[in-house]
């Protein structure tokens, strides 16, 4: 939503890697991942690429590498690496667009001048939530406000509604663990 980008080069890989013995590693010390990969275009490589066309289980993959190998023709599969850079493709969406959205939040609600007025100050972040504190007398109307501010902040990119609760504690996640402390205390 807000233009962050992530790199993920494994997403492009061929299902397969074929290599000759003589072929040189396709290993890229940069991005340190595989990069795309180009193979010599010799006869048995053409061969083993139309095999692994066919392939319907691990069984036959496995089959196919072992007579590869025989051949000095060593292949690998990239399953792996594409899956996983497909899961981190769809996550970074995710968490990329809370990441943003809760810098925003913090920004406005640190140039909230009424929130300074009452003598909030941001004391923590913790993944979706802010923790702050104010003088006790203010507590309410900073929630209030609090809530306000966090609700809007990603207004201009995304108009969904959110939600947001302020709680009001004397000491963080006091009500959370209150009842455990009497029992053993």
């Amino acid at each position: 939503m807000w233009g962050r980008r992530r790199r993920l080069p494994d997403i492009q890989l061929p299902k397969y890697t074929i290599k000759t013995a003589n072929d040189s590693s396709n290993f890229n010390p940069l991005l340190y991942s595989n990069g795309k990969y180009s193979s010599e275009n010799s006869k048995l490589v053409e061969e083993y690429k139309k095999k692994l066309e066919s392939v319907r289980s691990r069984k036959d993959y496995t089959s196919i590498k072992e007579e590869a190998e025989k051949n000095h023709v060593y292949i690998t599969d990239n399953g792996g690496y594409i899956s996983k850079a497909q899961r981190q493709c769809v996550n970074a969406r995710v968490q990329g667009g809370a990441a943003s959205m809760s810098k925003l939040a913090m920004r406005k609600v640190f140039d909230n001048k009424e929130l300074r007025d009452l003598g909030f100050k941001i004391l923590l972040q913790v993944h979706d939530e802010l923790i702050g504190e104010c003088p006790k007398e203010n507590a309410d109307k900073v929630a209030e406000i609090l809530t306000t501010v966090m609700k809007e902040s990603a207004k201009p990119v995304v108009s969904i509604p959110f939600k947001c609760d302020a709680t009001i504690e004397t000491r963080w996640y006091e009500t959370d663990y209150s009842d455990a402390l009497n029992n053993e205390y």
